[in-house]
């Protein structure tokens, strides 16, 4: 794999890099504040920042209590990431300004229900890369970060266990696609890029200790943030939520192997399933807006939902009592200040996060519950590409 080079800077300098990319836009008078070093080195090392154009200095800003001085802010052209999410449900790349903004992005629609489901195959990532350098130009990218839904070596760059995504089982897919369109790679889950978007741009903004949990069509995990950083665990798998076992289950196989996962009860497209089963077998006829009801649509689930049928209510609610079942205990054991949920069923149904919440708050111990706050992601499907591209930039920063 090709490396990614890093700048090379003192702790003071990387210190006010930091605090300009997390803030947006900040003042001088702001940063001496907020870091404690003195207006002389602020000045000094702001005026270098400028002149190597990492940051850009916007004009004056109105405010509420008049004029705000000139305020700093991460120079978005100065480099931009190629941003990838290959997902269970759907594929999106982009490209991505150094200060996370995107510029443009495409999203990719997976059509075949068979598992492990194509989305976009290695050699078609790859042309759609190459579509994007030869239009920027390659000096112009620092690297491409992707994430994936799977389980992942990101020391590596490795997909260890993807068995929901066809093509990507057990891949150095860092490796094998710098050597194809050089340029430095780096991978890491879907869930994990999704914490780092939210914690730098998103509803997580500056939270120390949080939890993104995402709740898809196919499969469910989560991203942890300790101490303001990501935690991957001993080995590089923590998070990995949807595979943990439920009580009530009926001994139905998971596609990693083991019996009776959360996943298996309460992704989106299990939801969609057991739906379909239950109208099926149900003595009232089947709704007349259900064209398919062996293929069950989300919002045909939504409408159902909405008319008060019994078995939409009932799939929604087991899902959600299950959700909090295995968030509860991850709430007892770290403590953290937020829990954002985001994915497929809060995108359709966003009464989930205040009934997950509910469920949550009955299962928790009160001190660990007490200054929680669970929230709706607030990038949405935007989330893994931003999240991705503040892989290479954190790593190039040395944040």
């Amino acid at each position: 794999m090709i490396p990614l080079p890093r700048m090379t800077m003192n702790a003071s300098k990387k210190k006010l890099l930091k605090h300009i990319f997390k803030n947006t836009e900040i003042t001088r008078g702001e940063l001496v504040k907020s870091t404690g070093l003195s207006n002389l080195t602020v000045t000094k090392l702001v005026a270098e920042m400028l002149e190597q154009s990492l940051i850009i200095e916007d004009g004056v800003v109105s405010s509420t209590i008049g004029r705000r001085p000139n305020v700093l802010k991460i120079n978005p052209e100065y480099r931009y990431i190629i941003g990838v999410d290959i997902g269970y449900h759907e594929f999106r790349i982009g490209v991505v300004r150094f200060n996370g903004e995107i510029l443009e992005a495409q999203t990719l629609h997976n059509s075949k229900c068979v598992v492990p489901r194509t989305t976009v195959g290695f050699d078609d990532l790859c042309t759609l890369v190459n579509e994007y350098i030869t239009k920027y130009g390659k000096e112009m990218f620092l690297g491409i970060g992707i994430g994936i839904s799977g389980m992942v070596d990101s020391q590596n760059g490795k997909v260890v266990f993807c068995p929901n995504v066809a093509g990507y089982d057990n891949l150095y897919l860092a490796d094998k696609l710098s050597e194809r369109v050089d340029l430095p790679v780096y991978v890491d889950t879907t869930a994990r890029c999704t914490a780092l978007a939210e914690q730098y741009f998103g509803v997580g903004f500056n939270v120390q200790n949080q939890v993104f949990v995402s709740l898809g069509y196919g499969t469910i995990a989560s991203g942890i943030i300790l101490g303001g950083k990501l935690f991957r665990g001993a080995n590089g798998y923590a998070g990995e939520i949807g595979h943990n076992m439920i009580p009530d289950g009926k001994h139905s196989l998971c596609t990693c192997g083991r019996i009776d996962c959360l996943e298996n009860y309460a992704s989106f497209s299990m939801l969609l399933g057991e739906f379909s089963k239950l109208i099926q077998t149900s003595s009232k006829p089947i709704p007349p807006y259900i064209k398919d009801p062996n293929s069950v649509t989300p919002e045909e689930l939504r409408t159902a939902f909405n008319e008060n049928n019994e078995h939409a209510t009932a799939v929604f609610q087991k899902a959600c009592l299950r959700i909090a079942g295995v968030i509860s205990p991850m709430i007892n054991t770290i403590n953290p200040n937020l829990v954002i949920l985001g994915g497929a069923l809060p995108e359709i149904f966003p009464e989930s996060i205040s009934v997950i919440g509910n469920k949550v708050m009955q299962q928790t111990l009160f001190p660990a519950w007490h200054n929680l706050s669970i929230k709706p992601s607030a990038l949405g499907n935007d989330g893994p590409i931003i999240g991705s591209s503040i892989q290479i930039v954190s790593k190039y920063l040395d944040f």
